[in-house]
């Protein structure tokens, strides 16, 4: 199955550390990484206050017209369910919601993560710096276009 990150599950240092603190081996489970994609008609928000982060966390936000761009990654049933759900806190915090992105230009089927509808705020969530800093390297280092990284740099943080 096709996963779409647009969080920070693009940085695999950070995917990393979560799987240690939680008695997991990252190289054992399968994240192969495709490459950038797109969600159409949804926007990047910080609209949720993580606990474990204690700051705003990514979500999409549906927003005609906008595009959420992440990385596509290959996944098994073993890695949604041991690494993606619990990451995400799913179903608690994060549901998982099957949509199609665009990769290479054709569309393709995945899943991805969006904040539980009673636990976005109306108001924007300030990640912390490095936290953003996760998606915009993962974007930087992907090749984001520059008009997505731009409008990365206007949200204020921590």
């Amino acid at each position: 199955m096709y996963y779409f990150a647009y969080g920070s599950n693009m940085d695999m240092a950070d995917l990393s550390r979560w799987c240690k603190d939680k008695g997991h081996d990252l190289s054992s489970f399968c994240l192969h990484k495709l490459g950038i994609a797109y969600l159409e008609d949804f926007k990047l928000a910080f609209n949720y206050y993580s606990t474990l982060r204690k700051a705003g966390a990514a979500n999409i936000m549906p927003s005609k017209g906008n595009r959420v761009y992440g990385l596509l990654f290959e996944v098994d049933e073993k890695t949604r369910d041991q690494i993606l759900r619990p990451k995400e806190g799913h179903p608690k915090h994060y549901l998982e919601m099957e949509c199609k992105v665009i990769f290479n230009d054709s569309p393709v089927e995945a899943i991805t993560y969006k904040v539980v509808l009673n636990k976005e705020k109306s108001g924007h969530q300030h990640p912390t710096k490095e936290y953003l800093n996760l998606i915009v390297s993962n974007g930087c280092e992907n090749g984001f276009p520059k008009d997505y990284m731009t409008q990365l740099t206007v949200f204020s943080t921590l």
